[in-house]
């Protein structure tokens, strides 16, 4: 077999050509990212009713779900808990099952079992669990805006970069959603016979679309929220409640409408060079399954270029990227390059000064081109440059050494010995061509084991 590649040079030479240049193209396209993709096959069920106790929620929601969500095909196992408020359900799939497609078949279960839920309740979520489900980049930015419309500027710049190819999502941190608060007068309830329940009632039929966040009455503060066709602070005044003796009563007649933001649950700031820290909101940017690294967060940098140009968002604004995964995704790929590139040299140097000029670029030329080669391999196996990929390459170097320098010397001995160099090169490669080929399989399997 290999005799042939002796005898068909030029079938050779343009063959490891092809090679080389389908490797170089391969090493362009392929994905990069600093950690590979682990896919568990896990789904989470949770769901939310308010005001509710454990051992209602587990005989309410989490009994109902789980009898649906059971008899999906592909489930091991079950487990849940139920706690004040909320129920938690995980899922374990086959681990040879699409996760995608158990997911997408959970969803359906969950969705047939929402009939059977309390009306009260939330609508369940279904997720799965990516250890890949991490941010890609983070944005720092701070400004003199007040709190409306830094929380505007956040929501647009979330848009913004949405956008951008290989964005699945952006989560925005330091900033406030705009909320609706309903202080209720604990007299004119009572004088006109209402209670909390009536005015949950008319602000449901009333179909609102800004989010009501809490009803306060002496103090206590009730969560709330609907949806539907109100959309103006103003317009929740004049919803009607009741009438009462032939009179309508309005909101506003009981209530204190304020037009705000929700309680503040994240802080962010940020400090520059030691002066003094700002406020600031910090943008998250996670990338799609599977899309390389490096074009995202390049992505991103123009995006953020062209917001930061005269008269765009950031125009007046301080931006401080925080993390960027790109750069240590070129900083490993730096470290492969310079690690073949030293290898390259040591091989070299040591095989010019026992063997000779020639032998010594021929198995220091092995390296590199089978690095390109590999990648090809990566490419059609689904495989993308991450530490994992990247640390094999490096680790493979050692082999590569050992083989091409074996077959190096090998045909030089047998040059000098008898002087006829193809002779040498077919003699060489069917004593040691085996060989080698055996150590490297059991080193692999060896190390895969």
């Amino acid at each position: 077999f290999w005799i042939f590649f002796l005898r068909q040079r030029q079938f050779s030479l343009l063959l490891i050509t092809a090679l080389v240049a389908i490797g170089i193209y391969t090493v362009i396209i392929i994905p990069k990212e600093s950690a590979p993709e682990i896919t568990i096959p896990i789904g989470i069920i949770s769901t939310v009713y308010p005001g509710t106790s454990a051992l209602d929620i587990e005989k309410l929601v989490t009994d109902k779900i789980e009898d649906t969500v059971k008899n999906v095909e592909g489930v091991e196992k079950l487990n849940s808990t139920s706690q004040d408020d909320v129920s938690s359900i995980t899922v374990q799939f086959d681990a040879k099952a699409d996760i995608d497609t158990s997911i997408q078949k959970l969803k359906d279960a969950v969705d047939m079992a929402k009939n059977e839920l309390p009306k009260d309740a939330q609508t369940p979520s279904v997720f799965s669990v990516s250890f890949s489900d991490q941010p890609i980049q983070v944005i720092s930015i701070s400004s003199d805006l007040d709190a409306a419309s830094f929380t505007d500027l956040g929501e647009k710049l979330s848009d913004e970069f949405k956008t951008v190819p290989g964005v699945s999502k952006v989560t925005i941190d330091g900033t406030r959603a705009k909320q609706v608060q309903i202080v209720l007068e604990q007299n004119a309830l009572a004088s006109f016979g209402l209670s909390i329940n009536d005015i949950v009632t008319a602000l449901s039929s009333a179909n609102l679309t800004l989010p009501v966040g809490t009803i306060t009455t002496n103090n206590v503060e009730y969560s709330i929220k609907f949806d539907g066709g109100i959309s103006s602070a103003s317009e929740i005044e004049n919803i009607p409640i009741k009438a009462v003796e032939g009179n309508p009563v309005y909101i506003k007649d009981v209530a204190k409408v304020v037009d705000g933001f929700e309680k503040l649950s994240t802080i962010s700031r940020v400090s520059v060079d030691g002066k003094p820290s700002q406020k600031s909101l910090t943008l998250s940017i996670y990338k799609k399954s599977g899309y390389d690294v490096t074009a995202m967060s390049a992505g991103v940098h123009a995006k953020l270029a062209l917001l930061q140009a005269k008269e765009g968002l950031l125009s007046n604004s301080q931006v401080l990227i925080v993390f960027d995964q790109s750069v240590e995704v070129f900083n490993d790929l730096s470290e492969l390059v310079r690690a073949g590139f030293e290898t390259v040299i040591l091989v070299m140097i040591c095989l010019l000064f026992t063997i000779g000029w020639r032998e010594s670029i021929v198995a220091a030329l092995s390296i590199p081109l089978s690095f390109v080669i590999a990648f090809v391999g990566l490419y059609v196996s689904g495989n993308t440059i991450n530490f994992i990929s990247l640390f094999a390459l490096i680790l493979a170097v050692g082999i590569l050494v050992d083989s091409g320098i074996v077959i190096t010397e090998a045909i030089h001995t047998r040059t000098l010995k008898y002087g006829d160099a193809e002779g040498a090169e077919q003699a060489a490669l069917k004593e040691y061509a085996w060989p080698l080929i055996v150590g490297t399989m059991t080193t692999k399997l060896g190390r895969a084991w």
